[in-house]
């Protein structure tokens, strides 16, 4: 640019100077959504979402939905962070979200591209039992298929006794062998899920051995003939 400064008197007279002045001119940062996304701690109620941070941001707004459904759930996250913990969410759902980056200037108008996760099902005990083939020293236990379940934790003991026995299994029943015959037994299991699983058994389940069948004692012969016998 041509730049001129012209200086007058009072008494009329004047005087121009004029000079070439180079502005200089650093173009703002770019300022882009982010391109990574990541789902964290996962769980039935909540949900950890975060994405790679953008030079330039002073903040990020994120919105989440079920999918399926018309009205977002809108956060604000101010820079540095490049997470939002969202919490109060439906076990078993699908969610969508989305995250766009806010900087001084030429902000992205939409969001970045959409991001799915489903929260898992809650973690909970079986509800249904039963207690077959009851032998005198055997029986087996059962119980219904919990959603989730990495594996089950079993525990019996005679009635009134103070320690239990443990087991650990795949399947959703288990049988327990070396029992004593006439006697009364607990039983209990609980669900162990990756996450949140439930901190105590489900309620006690009863049954008793049965009577074992021994083999008689005092016998003895009467009656001996050369082509019979009678014992007892």
């Amino acid at each position: 640019y041509v730049v001129c400064l012209t200086i007058t008197t009072s008494d009329s007279c004047s005087s121009t100077y004029c000079d070439t002045v180079t502005i200089s001119c650093i173009a703002p940062p770019s300022c882009d959504n982010p391109t990574t996304f990541y789902v964290d701690d996962l769980q039935p109620t909540k949900a950890l979402l975060s994405w790679n941070a953008q030079s330039g941001a002073l903040q990020y707004k994120v919105k989440v939905r079920e999918v399926g459904t018309s009205s977002w759930t809108y956060h604000t996250v101010s820079a540095p962070d490049t997470f939002k913990l969202k919490t109060g969410l439906t076990p078993g759902t699908n969610y969508e979200w989305k995250v766009k980056t806010i900087c001084t200037a030429n902000s992205p108008l939409s969001y970045g591209p959409i991001q799915y996760f489903t929260t898992p099902s809650p973690c909970v005990n079986p509800d249904t039992f039963s207690t077959t083939n009851v032998q005198a020293t055997s029986a087996t236990f059962n119980w219904n298929p919990v959603a989730g379940a990495q594996h089950y934790r079993v525990k019996y003991r005679p009635v009134g006794a103070s320690s239990w026995s443990y087991y650990t299994t795949l399947s959703t029943s288990y049988t327990a062998t070396g029992l004593s015959q006439s006697t009364e037994y607990q039983w209990k299991v609980k669900t162990v899920c990756e996450a949140n699983g439930p901190l105590g058994y489900a309620p006690a389940q009863l049954f008793s051995t049965a009577t074992g069948c021994a083999n008689p004692t005092g016998q003895y012969v009467t009656n001996v003939h050369e082509s019979r016998a009678t014992m007892f």
